[in-house]
């Protein structure tokens, strides 16, 4: 599975204002693999423009090819996670992220790799990141027509269905085990019946996002 090696550095957008460029490494400009993920995450943030909770795509740059992103100033679930998070301030997060991929889904987008690390904060606020492996369009996938991927995710957060011919592997329940997992970290002891189901590696047993949203209400 390839990677995550895309080159992040804070930056300047056109106004002056702090950014973060998002390309790939010089090492790997050749693989087309890493260079169709962060087209597809181009796309899909284009596309998700008006979704709250969702990383917003400023520019496109050429040569190399280049995300320009807001800057999430309050870093990300996974720093946060190595820290004291008061529990007002966990079931906000929680609600929130419920949300943010309750929206992708409402547009037609699955995520597909859910994790603290991919989850960032503007301020307070809660954004979701990393539309590499996103799946949409109609019919919904990854990538364009003819490329193949056997794996993608990141275990152990990621479904276990991600694990093999993961190219047709869409279905919006992949983002339910993702969320499960990153709840279960976040909330600990706190964590609800619902939220224990959500990792279940039968996605037929998984809840819905509003099921695991009124269980934590």
């Amino acid at each position: 599975m390839p990677q995550a090696t895309a080159l992040i550095v804070r930056g300047t957008d056109a106004r002056g204002n702090v950014c973060v460029y998002k390309q790939l490494r010089a090492e790997d400009a050749g693989r087309e693999d890493l260079a169709l993920r962060l087209q597809n995450e181009a796309a899909v943030l284009a596309y998700l423009a008006d979704v709250p909770g969702v990383i917003r795509l400023l520019e496109v740059r050429h040569a190399p090819f280049t995300l320009v992103l807001e800057f999430a100033d309050g870093g990300s679930l996974e720093d946060r996670l190595h820290t004291i998070v008061p529990a007002g301030d966990r079931r906000r997060i929680a609600m929130e992220l419920i949300a943010a991929v309750a929206a992708c889904h409402a547009r037609g987008v699955t995520h597909r790799d859910i994790k603290p690390s991919n989850i960032l904060f503007v301020g307070e606020s809660l954004r979701l990141a990393d539309f590499g492996v996103a799946a949409w369009g109609d019919p919904p996938r990854a990538l364009p027509a003819g490329w193949e991927e056997d794996e993608v995710g990141t275990p152990p957060w990621s479904a276990p269905e991600l694990g093999t011919h993961a190219t047709g592997v869409v279905a919006p329940s992949v983002d339910l085990f993702g969320v499960g997992m990153t709840l279960t970290a976040l909330l600990g002891d706190a964590a609800s019946d619902s939220v224990a189901a959500a990792r279940s590696e039968d996605p037929r047993r998984r809840p819905s996002l509003e099921e695991l949203a009124g269980s934590l209400a």
